[in-house]
């Protein structure tokens, strides 16, 4: 009996002591947990912004990754969002849609615009402000012009005139028909084409506005008295035109489209169309022996301005 007692007293005393050792721990556990859950809170927002950024990611062997991976630039212009722990998660979402409509202004590209090896075709436009430097008569250079004024930049203007004195010289008539024409010039003669031949066959023959190489002020139509001074097939089978296709090279000056290439430049023979890139392109384009659209596009100079 005095075992038992004594037994009893003994565990008495470990059920009120254990208080006092419990206390301690508990004082300094609770506000450890209180501020955990604390930080976790003020954490969340960021943390979900990360996991929808991540989810929305496209990875980098995918096209849409290749893709994403040439927007670097954009991307670190994109401003990051700002959270605080009063944000729910349907707050922290909007702010994310928000920021993926919103982007800071891009900087100027560069201008390429004037660069005689500019690409411009059906895929590489011409902004309608774009006007070209140094535009200047090209009658006033020594070539004639049939119609009212015509104009190019001087350094094509230049060449030109010396190109129509040697054809001169050689008892061949070239005379300008068209050279320079603005964006909304453009848009007229491709309207007027349009409600004669439809729009498909306008196209063939005509660039929509933009998409000609007359608006560069490097580009030139020639006639001559034996077409009639019109703009025509026929031209191609003149002694001026045979003429062209040897010298003009010489001068800086190529042929735009070539007769059955047709499906490479996107328009039909324009035996009467030559664009000035200059001498020495000119001749590289000549010793290459390919079209004018293949040289360019291996230039790879893309409309910019």
């Amino acid at each position: 009996m005095g075992n038992r007692g004594e037994k009893a007293r003994t565990n008495l005393l470990r059920w009120t002591r254990r208080p006092r050792r419990t206390w301690p721990f508990l004082v300094f556990i609770v506000p450890v947990l209180i501020l955990g859950y604390t930080l976790y809170d003020a954490a969340r927002p960021v943390a979900l912004g990360s996991l929808i950024e991540a989810r929305e990611r496209p990875s980098a062997g995918s096209v849409a990754g290749y893709y994403s991976s040439a927007k670097t630039a954009e991307a670190a212009r994109t401003p990051s969002v700002e959270t605080s722990t009063g944000l729910s998660d349907i707050e922290v979402r909007r702010k994310l849609d928000i920021l993926a409509r919103t982007r800071l202004p891009s900087p100027p590209p560069s201008d390429t615009c004037d660069d005689l090896m500019v690409l411009v075709d059906r895929e590489h436009h011409l902004p309608p402000g774009y006007e070209p430097p140094n535009l200047v008569s090209v009658e006033a250079h020594g070539a004639p012009v049939y119609g009212g004024e015509m104009m190019l930049r001087r350094g094509a203007a230049e060449q030109l005139g010396r190109m129509a004195r040697a054809a001169s010289a050689a008892g061949e008539e070239i005379m300008v028909s068209s050279a320079y024409r603005s964006y909304a010039h453009q848009g007229v003669v491709f309207t007027r084409l349009v409600s004669i031949y439809g729009e498909e066959q306008a196209r063939w023959t005509s660039a929509p506005p933009g998409q000609s190489q007359h608006q560069l002020g490097t580009a030139v139509d020639f006639t001559n008295s034996a077409v009639g001074y019109k703009i025509h097939k026929a031209f191609g089978h003149t002694t001026a035109s045979a003429w062209l296709m040897e010298h003009a090279p010489e001068y800086g000056f190529a042929l735009s489209y070539p007769n059955y290439k047709e499906a490479e430049t996107g328009y039909r023979w324009e035996p009467w169309h030559y664009r000035y890139i200059g001498v020495e392109n000119a001749r590289s384009l000549e010793e290459d022996g390919i079209t004018l659209q293949e040289f360019l596009t291996r230039e790879g100079v893309e409309p910019r301005c």
